[in-house]
């Protein structure tokens, strides 16, 4: 959609200031749109140049075991200046959950500045976390075959949520009546679930 203000015939990109076309067909194949449906700041020119530094200096890193690359300042730095955290994860083998390490792919200086960030703008973050989730459970499926997952948000046929028996109450008969209701959630995610509650028991 194109943009409207006072000076709505151009836009400027962010990044080299180049003046863009303001009209939808320019807009989708100069800047193109995030998840939200928002228009860009950078235009592709920019985005792609800023690809091809950050693998140049992938490039650069000549012994992973010492240096590593931070994924938001795209600056090589010590490994030690990294970290480490511990999550559960899956054995798909053994079909249990254990502990393992993992090193983070941001610098500590990054994502100080991030947590930051979010203490000050926690309203919108969350704004626009749970807009995204309203656009995903809303977005079109055929409501004959195909379901949201209410926990992946993934589009998956209804034949991979299944069903449960609950009492519900009816006004017309009976006060209460045994019913079949589908679930919200896909058999992955709650299998997951199954396997994650019986390991932390």
């Amino acid at each position: 959609m194109s943009e409207q203000s006072g000076q709505d015939k151009y836009i400027k990109c962010k990044g080299c200031k180049c003046k863009y076309i303001n009209d939808d067909e320019h807009i989708k194949e100069d800047f193109g749109y995030n998840r939200l449906g928002e228009r860009l700041k950078a235009c592709v020119k920019c985005r792609n140049k800023n690809k091809r530094d950050k693998e140049q200096k992938k490039q650069q890193i000549i012994d992973t075991n010492i240096n590593c690359l931070c994924t938001r300042c795209n600056q090589v730095k010590p490994k030690s200046d990294f970290g480490e955290y511990k999550i559960i994860a899956l054995d798909k083998e053994l079909n249990i959950f254990q502990e393992v390490m993992l090193s983070y792919q941001s610098c500590e200086r990054c994502r100080e500045q991030c947590k930051k960030y979010q203490a000050d703008n926690a309203d919108n973050c969350r704004e626009r976390n749970n807009l995204y989730k309203q656009q995903k459970l809303q977005q079109e499926v055929n409501n004959n075959t195909e379901q949201t997952c209410t926990r992946c948000l993934k589009v998956k046929p209804k034949s991979d949520y299944g069903e449960y028996k609950t009492y519900a109450f009816n006004k017309d008969s009976s006060p209460v009546q045994e019913v079949m209701l589908p679930y919200k959630s896909c058999k992955a995610c709650r299998d997951k679930d199954k396997i994650y509650n019986k390991h932390n028991r």
